[in-house]
């Protein structure tokens, strides 16, 4: 039978699996199902940290495996997204995220057939930045017309966006911490004699304008000078004293002239402060000139120092009587007598008023002569001593006797009662 004719039976054999396979594609001219697409993946985003309550933004997220279709979602909200190529999109930012602060999830997904969502990448969106407090600044006071200067603000709340303001102005600042900012106020800022107030501003969301602090721009000081001396008055002839030359501007190098006949040479100068310098006066070496010119040096104006000659203390006098119309001398001891002399004062002795003659014998040591016709009452007298330009008077009494009565002889030396009687 021709059905069970080998050569038949052969090409029906070849033929059934060559169906087969061109059924199932594996022929040079069939079609295939279409190609699965990748699972992508995000390297970097772009920005990946924002503050609260910001203005909505784009970020460029860079990855692999982009297609058409791809999507992105934060937090599983989807968002615009516009694929730029296979590795790049940007997605858009928007108020929902940017309104809560915390951490937010961007992921992006490409469609089937395969496909998948991308593992996730964190955007950080930080609270708003509260209002600065500004606590002081540093220095606070300048010279007008002065040097620029760095100014220091320390406070709390500071961001990197916040800012110093002179008198209302925003200068550059740097930020150092948040409690810690600094600017340059230059030259220009120092021109006026001013109370400039400075604050710190922070932009928003958030932020504001803290409390102002003052800066004070002070006048040029006036140049140096003497106001006054403490004392202003010294007795010469003792010990050193300390003299208090009061006044301004002073320093360290500050050269005083201390002019007297006696002392052509200032003696060292102490620094006290700018408002006081200090010398010891030589008092000694003075002896009794009535003053000294204390003056500033370049200045044109000076203080006098009065200069007093010692103070006369009188402790006795001898002899301290006489009898009424004798010859009367003294010895006067004390301290403090001046001799008379080429000085400016001298020792005055003052007896009823008028200035009696003396002899200098030692500063401790007068002699003093009584004119006859000053010696004539009778009574104690109050002798006053005095040295010339001074006005502390000592004084010591003198005793003037009157001679007691005495009869030697009576003449005549009888005589009888009755009328008649003789003187």
């Amino acid at each position: 039978m021709h059905s069970r004719d080998p050569g038949f039976a052969r090409p029906i054999a070849v033929l059934v699996p060559l169906l087969f396979t061109l059924s199932c594609g594996g022929g040079d001219g069939g079609t295939s199902g279409p190609t699965p697409n990748p699972v992508p993946t995000i390297s970097s985003i772009s920005r990946d940290t924002a503050t609260a309550f910001t203005t909505p933004f784009s970020v460029t997220v860079t990855g692999t495996g982009f297609v058409t279709g791809v999507t992105a979602a934060i937090d599983g909200n989807q968002r615009s997204a516009t694929p730029l190529s296979a590795t790049s999109m940007t997605v858009q930012v928007g108020s929902l995220e940017l309104g809560t602060a915390g951490d937010h999830e961007l992921r992006v997904t490409n469609p089937e057939p395969g496909g998948g969502t991308s593992g996730p990448r964190t955007l950080h969106v930080l609270p708003a930045p509260p209002v600065p407090a500004l606590d002081s600044i540093a220095p606070d006071t300048a010279t007008v017309h002065g040097a620029a200067r760095t100014l220091h603000a320390y406070g709390a709340g500071y961001v990197a966006q916040s800012r110093l303001r002179w008198n209302g102005f925003d200068i550059t600042t740097t930020h150092h911490s948040g409690t810690h900012l600094s600017a340059t106020v230059t030259a220009g800022g120092l021109g006026l004699v001013d109370t400039v107030p400075v604050t710190v501003f922070t932009p928003g969301p958030g932020g504001g304008t803290s409390v102002a602090r003052s800066f004070f721009i002070n006048p040029l000081p006036p140049p140096p000078a003497i106001v006054s001396l403490a004392p202003d008055t010294m007795r010469t002839g003792g010990a050193p004293e300390t003299l208090h030359i009061l006044g301004h501007g002073f320093t360290p190098g500050t050269v005083i002239n201390f002019n007297t006949v006696d002392q052509p040479s200032t003696p060292p100068i102490t620094f006290v402060a700018d408002t006081e310098v200090t010398i010891q006066v030589p008092l000694a070496q003075l002896t009794t000139k009535t003053i000294a010119l204390v003056s500033l040096q370049g200045a044109d104006t000076y203080k006098v120092l009065q200069l007093l000659p010692p103070q006369v203390v009188v402790t006795s006098i001898s002899p301290d009587s006489a009898a009424l119309g004798d010859s009367i001398v003294f010895i006067a001891r004390g301290t403090g007598f001046v001799p008379i002399g080429g000085d400016y004062s001298n020792t005055l002795v003052r007896w009823r008023g008028v200035i009696l003659a003396t002899e200098f014998l030692t500063d401790t040591t007068l002699k003093v002569r009584i004119p006859n016709e000053h010696g004539l009452a009778g009574g104690v007298v109050s002798v006053a001593f005095v040295n010339q330009g001074d006005t502390d008077t000592s004084y010591a009494t003198f005793t003037i006797t009157r001679p007691v009565p005495v009869i030697t002889e009576l003449t005549p030396a009888s005589d009888t009662t009755g009328p008649g009687a003789r003187t």
